[in-house]
């Protein structure tokens, strides 16, 4: 062996594996430096896309729209969603710690986003494969519900990440929870935690208790799963949850929490803050609004102020009821439309049950048969509260449903009272008495004759009982109530109140015209045929001055021609008109003349007060 061959070393295998690590961590750098660019590169380009944030400091809620009597009071409300907005200092401070139980309790430390709870979410997805909403923070709800859309992709959530952090930094927490607090849909049209009180509870923020705090905080996950009175069952076990967070969170103490698990669920649904409620008129006017807004007038908040004076309103409702029941109790009573089904040894609360389908209507309260006894009759009230009527009270009733001879609409011969029936009871000097719901219908209608402005409008009945407004919808012959048309056109004809026209039979082909007396007055002047409401001059009268003038004086007062046939009998008032047609004609009587066209609507605002519009009706 030569020398050289005994001095040659073997290389160390040291040398490899640092050369080999080396070049690992040099590609690992580069790896990561590329997905730190690709990721950079992809933050920069959504960062382009987020939305500005300007409009969170000059928020505008879709709120509905409510309408106003011209005395200030809340008589409708009309929208896809019931929001009333309130600053945080009007939430309650146990509200806020409940829906930070609920939904995010490390909202006051975290940057916007919860590593864990995306974590959680992305575990979720790896092991099932299911795109599951998870990991929101209120601050990210925030963002999705004014600026981004619900659909589950992994690129929304990564803007919506993103958009919070943004919104983090520019808004202080606070105001970030007031946003959340006022924009969470939380079920049957409610949007924020004060119109939920009202839907739910029909109480203010600050009387709700813990256990009915504890049921909206729960709402925000799955509003229709979770919903008290859709599903009782479910809305109780997510309400159980939320006051368990709140005791583990030390937010409240195990005396608090143990009575708000015992408490019952007491939602119901309730309708809208109303400080009056006077349906005809508030339908009248979102019908109008809705022909100038569009959709737009259920979403914008617009306060509307009509002319209505509350106070009128309801004593015409009033005079009109009264005079329906006073013409309808004078004559047949009508065969019983409402019963219940009772059961055996019925307590309270099942007649309560029984009770609860048929409400008040008009001057009318519902009274449930419990029992008969020798022509007298035990109702149930309802709270546990019974009268009986003695069979003297009875009698209307008794005569006509035990008469075979009589028929019903349907055909049928009305039937005797059974237990189960629900009678219709009004109150009368202080003392309940047998009514029904009248069948005959009827419209009252008030204005100011200067300038149009409806002061009061009754379209019939009760509007819970039929939505048909009679004052404006409803067009009936105006009979005699037409014939001063008729004179004035004689007048503006040159005709004086002491010109003569005979009053003498008259034959028009096969129609005769005739006076209500069945008799004949001879020579007439206009002034006592008006005051008497002769038949056969109105007619006569109408000949000599033309058909043609007098339907041009009544369109000039309002009439459409349509409603105004071209013939003699027009005269008598054979054309049709609303109520409301016929107070804007004797509305130019009373003002001497001057056209005026009814209204309602006195001006417009938007929910921060600005003026869109104003009425600016010519006055007599």
């Amino acid at each position: 062996m030569s020398s050289h061959q005994r001095t040659r070393r073997r290389p160390k295998s040291g040398g490899h594996v640092s050369h080999l690590l080396l070049n690992i961590l040099v590609g690992v750098l580069a790896g990561l430096m590329t997905i730190g660019l690709i990721l950079f590169a992809g933050y920069s380009v959504l960062a382009t896309q987020l939305p500005d944030l300007d409009a969170l400091n000059d928020i505008h809620y879709q709120s509905p729209m409510r309408i106003y009597s011209r005395d200030g009071l809340l008589i409708g409300e009309f929208g896809e969603k019931i929001r009333y907005p309130v600053t945080l200092d009007e939430v309650p401070k146990p509200m806020v710690q409940a829906f930070l139980s609920a939904e995010d309790d490390r909202f006051f430390d975290h940057p916007g986003f919860d590593y864990q709870g995306l974590l959680r979410a992305s575990l979720t997805y790896v092991v099932t494969g299911e795109k599951r909403q998870g990991g929101s923070t209120i601050t990210m709800q925030v963002a999705r519900n004014f600026f981004l859309s619900n659909e589950k992709t992994f690129l929304r959530k990564i803007k919506e990440i993103m958009l919070a952090m943004k919104i983090e930094a520019e808004l202080p927490k606070t105001r970030i929870l007031e946003l959340y607090l006022n924009k969470i849909y939380l079920g049957n049209h409610a949007y924020g935690v004060k119109a939920a009180a009202q839907i739910y509870y029909n109480k203010p923020l600050e009387t709700l208790d813990l256990s009915e705090i504890a049921m909206i905080a729960g709402l925000p996950k799955a509003p229709s799963t979770f919903n008290p009175i859709v599903n009782p069952d479910r809305a109780m076990t997510r309400r159980n949850y939320v006051i368990h967070r709140m005791r583990e969170l030390n937010y409240i103490d195990e005396a608090q929490q143990k009575v708000a698990l015992d408490q019952p669920n007491t939602a119901h649904l309730h309708s809208h803050i109303l400080d009056l409620d006077l349906p005809y008129i508030a339908e009248i006017v979102r019908n109008q609004m809705f022909e100038q807004f569009g959709d737009e007038a259920y979403n914008n908040g617009f306060r509307v102020k009509t002319t209505v004076d509350s106070n009128l309103q309801l004593l015409a409702e009033d005079t009109l009821r009264k005079s329906l029941h006073q013409f309808d109790e004078h004559r047949r009573f009508h065969a019983i439309k409402e019963h219940a089904e009772i059961p055996k040894n019925a307590q309270p609360a099942d007649l309560d049950r029984a009770l609860a389908p048929f409400p008040k209507l008009g001057l009318t309260r519902p009274a449930l048969i419990t029992s008969l006894k020798g022509g007298s009759a035990e109702v149930y009230l309802g709270e546990g509260k019974k009268i009986t009527l003695s069979s003297q009270e009875l009698s209307w009733a008794q005569h006509w449903l035990h008469d075979a001879s009589l028929k019903e609409s349907d055909g049928k011969a009305p039937r005797p009272l059974a237990v189960g029936d629900i009678l219709r009871l009004r109150d009368v000097d202080g003392r309940l008495k047998l009514t029904q719901i009248p069948e005959v219908g009827g419209a009252l209608v008030s204005m100011n004759a200067n300038d149009g402005a409806v002061i009061s409008i009754a379209g019939g009945y009760d509007f819970h009982y039929s939505k048909f407004n009679r004052a404006i919808q409803s067009k009936r012959q105006p009979g005699s109530g037409f014939k001063p048309v008729v004179y004035a056109t004689a007048l503006m004809e040159g005709m004086t109140p002491s010109s003569v026209i005979v009053d003498a039979p008259v034959s028009f082909g096969s129609w005769t015209p005739m006076n209500s007396t069945r008799r004949y007055y001879g020579p007439t002047p206009l002034r006592q045929a008006l005051t008497y409401s002769r038949n056969v001059v109105a007619v006569r009268l109408l000949q000599k001055v033309g058909i043609n003038k007098a339907i041009r004086l009544a369109t000039s007062i309002g009439f459409e021609p349509d409603e105004l046939p071209r013939y003699l009998p027009l005269a008598l008032g054979s054309g049709a008109a609303s109520p409301l047609r016929m107070a804007q004609l004797y509305a130019v009587f009373a003002n001497g003349g001057f056209r005026i066209d009814p209204y309602f609507i006195t001006e417009v605002q938007t929910d921060s007060g600005r003026l869109l519009y104003k009425a600016t009706p010519p006055s007599a």
